[in-house]
């Protein structure tokens, strides 16, 4: 077929060799030749940004190696930015970049809009001179209570919800004038009992706490107390002798103090007779104290009681609180510094003290201190 014009006959197309292309040639005319003898164009598509450059056998070997040794796993879902203002820079991070990211988070001042549920505990970090560990705003109480929930209305008071429908108030030292504040009760039954034919006594005992006359050196304080007396005279044979009396005594005990060198003090006493079957009573004793010196002093009537319950006597008594093995007359300790103790005794008298004669009824005497409790009444706590 003859090259040497720009026409080609549709005949020569249907009639020619297989494997060949038309291209052109260096003077601009059609002609057919081989599809292996194609010249390329020496660039290096990798490098292109326009379109319409192929990537040839090389550079597609090069693209895959880049493919096959990548070091991250490329994103394949679709980029949806949280903040739309913030450009996108299309890199990818590493999990040691978004690890130390995430600790850098950590250091800074945060403000969380959304809810946030902890499945696991929350552990605040100790207060401060200048920081407390936990806020809660003063806000708007919710509608309904929700069961654990802490909330503070718009005056600063923190009320919490047992349920999803009770909430009650926190009481605080704005509301310590309306009620009368225990600064101790004993726990469990404090119990002295006795059993025999002589003279004698037994005791029980309780330790109070060093708040129980409050967390000042001086106050008002009222001691009450709820007892029980048990006294068995159904055993004792018309025969034989019963108890003349039978008392029932209450003590404060020094441990690491004395009361103007006295180890105890009566705080009242219960004096029965054989006749008496027993009796519950409650009792109450007012206790000042005040600062003088370097120490305190204590001042209460010693009451005592018959089996009714009547005052018989009373002995108004001052102590200056005093340490161990002082001989100095003033006090030395103050009361924020003693420990005490209560001792609930039973005695027992015979006139054959020691049932010589064995005349003596057995008798079997027990005292019963259901409460003993310290009211602060200046609530100076």
């Amino acid at each position: 077929m003859s090259t040497n014009h720009n026409r080609i006959r549709v005949a020569d197309l249907e009639t020619n060799d297989p494997n060949k292309i038309l291209k052109t040639n260096q003077n601009g005319e059609l002609e057919f030749s081989d599809a292996n003898n194609l010249h390329a164009e020496g660039y290096n598509a990798l490098d292109y940004t326009t379109e319409g450059k192929a990537l040839d056998a090389r550079q597609g070997k090069v693209l895959k190696e880049m493919i096959d040794n990548k070091t991250v796993n490329l994103a394949s879902d679709t980029e949806t930015q949280i903040n739309t203002t913030v450009s996108e820079d299309s890199k990818v991070v590493s999990r040691s970049k978004l690890f130390n990211w995430w600790e850098w988070v950590k250091t800074q001042s945060q403000t969380i809009s959304g809810m946030w549920n902890f499945n696991s505990k929350v552990t605040f970090a100790p207060s401060t001179t200048t920081m407390p560990s936990l806020i809660i705003p003063n806000g708007t109480m919710s509608l309904r209570p929700e069961n654990g929930a802490l909330e503070r209305d718009q005056e600063g008071n923190l009320f919490h919800a047992i349920s999803n429908f009770y909430r009650y108030k926190l009481l605080d030292t704005r509301d310590y004038g309306k009620f009368l504040i225990t600064t101790w009760r004993s726990r469990g039954l404090g119990m002295a009992s006795y059993y025999g034919a002589k003279t004698g006594n037994t005791s029980g005992f309780k330790s109070i706490s060093v708040e129980a006359l409050g967390s000042y050196n001086e106050g008002h304080f009222l001691f009450k107390t709820f007892d029980y007396y048990t006294i068995n005279g159904t055993y004792y044979n018309p025969d034989y002798k019963a108890p003349k009396t039978i008392i029932f005594e209450v003590f404060m005990n020094g441990i690491n103090c004395t009361f103007s060198g006295n180890q105890s003090v009566k705080i009242y006493d219960v004096t029965y007779d054989t006749k008496s079957t027993g009796s519950v009573r409650n009792y109450e004793t007012p206790i000042l104290v005040t600062s003088f010196m370097n120490g305190s002093v204590i001042r209460l009537p010693q009451r005592s009681y018959n089996n009714v319950g009547n005052i018989i006597s009373e002995n108004f008594t001052e102590y200056n609180l005093k340490s161990l093995g002082s001989t100095d007359y003033y006090p030395d300790m103050k009361i924020t510094n003693a420990q005490f103790s209560l001792e609930y005794k039973v005695s027992v008298l015979f006139e054959d003290n020691l049932n010589q004669n064995y005349q003596n009824s057995t008798a079997s005497i027990s005292f019963y201190n259901y409460s003993s409790q310290f009211i602060d009444l200046n609530n100076f706590l």
